[in-house]
């Protein structure tokens, strides 16, 4: 949105036009005009999709882009186990103690991570945290003003006015970091529970996406760098010899060139990275998906246009 806004050529069919030859190219199969009458079930498991033809296609997963209206209530059986809330009243508001889950007001929830001991870290107004056992405990965070400093450095766990933390990831050493995307920063919740604001790189507001790797190590995602975070604290940039074949070549050993803006980030088991960057990067104008391989390569393996020219 930042251009303004922009429509695909040719309509939206374009879109599943220009997607279907390198779904074939990867060996999938494209079918239009075909209407799908309901998922395919082994137990609970989605196996496949049945046509209103009665043919039937299996596979090892399943997606529904048909909303979940449609999906829950028409494609899969009715007597089928439906989502339920496991925390939460649907209330806004804060948990500052501990609470039967669903009885708790815990506002917006922008960020999930499960912790190596099995305990689910969310991300709402404050930092809470599910036990196994079922009860909801506050983490961090009041929603109250800064402390007398004035300054986030300083702030104990009780005093941290999260506004939008949403990115949320574990190292190695049971540490979680959390980014408040508002601009404030990045934060380190101990094992042992205690908070450090670890600030900003570069003056570059919050990291956009976090990701734990094999290694241990954490994954920061900002808008003009990509970095990693060891469990002793040490940050370093990862740099890159660039590979684009889908677009141009960056410039190499010019950060500020490298991206701007990671939406996502996740770690294969080998390392390697992916990133979904929105705009202004090197390999084009408005968003790419990049591989960041271990030997410092990175491709981009789809972007949403043609560079000019």
């Amino acid at each position: 949105y930042f251009a303004g806004g922009s429509y695909p050529i040719g309509g939206a069919g374009s879109i599943a036009a220009a997607m279907a030859p390198r779904i074939e190219l990867d060996g999938g199969g494209v079918v239009t005009g075909a209407e799908v009458a309901g998922i395919l079930l082994e137990g609970t498991r989605a196996v496949g999709v049945r046509m209103s033809d009665g043919r039937e296609f299996r596979s090892g997963l399943v997606f529904s882009d048909a909303g979940a209206a449609n999906t829950f209530g028409s494609l899969l059986p009715p007597d089928l186990p439906s989502l339920a809330p496991f925390a939460g009243n649907g209330n806004d508001g804060r948990l500052l103690g501990s609470s039967p889950p669903l009885e708790a007001a815990i506002g917006q929830v922008s960020g999930l991570a499960i912790a190596p001991n099995g305990d689910l870290y969310i991300a709402a107004a404050n930092m809470l945290r599910l036990t196994p056992a079922g009860r909801l405990e506050w983490v961090a965070g009041n929603r109250g003003p800064l402390p007398a400093c004035g300054t986030i450095e300083c702030n104990p766990a009780g005093e941290v006015d999260f506004t939008e933390p949403d990115q949320l990831a574990f190292d190695g050493a049971g540490d979680l970091f959390v980014s408040d995307s508002n601009g404030y920063g990045l934060y380190e919740i101990a094992a042992n529970g205690a908070l450090s604001y670890l600030g900003q790189f570069r003056g570059d507001g919050a990291p956009g996406a976090l990701a734990p790797a094999p290694d241990g190590t954490v994954v920061e995602a900002w808008r003009f760098a990509l970095t990693r975070r060891t469990a002793s604290g040490t940050t370093t940039q990862i740099a890159a010899n660039l590979d684009a074949p889908l677009g141009r070549e960056s410039k190499v050993g010019r950060p500020r060139n490298f991206f701007i803006g990671g939406d996502g980030v996740a770690v294969a088991a080998n390392g390697d990275i992916y990133l979904d960057t929105n705009s202004g990067n090197t390999f084009t104008s408005v968003s790419a998906l990049l591989r960041v391989e271990t030997n410092g390569h990175v491709t981009a393996l789809w972007k949403s246009k043609p560079e000019p020219g």
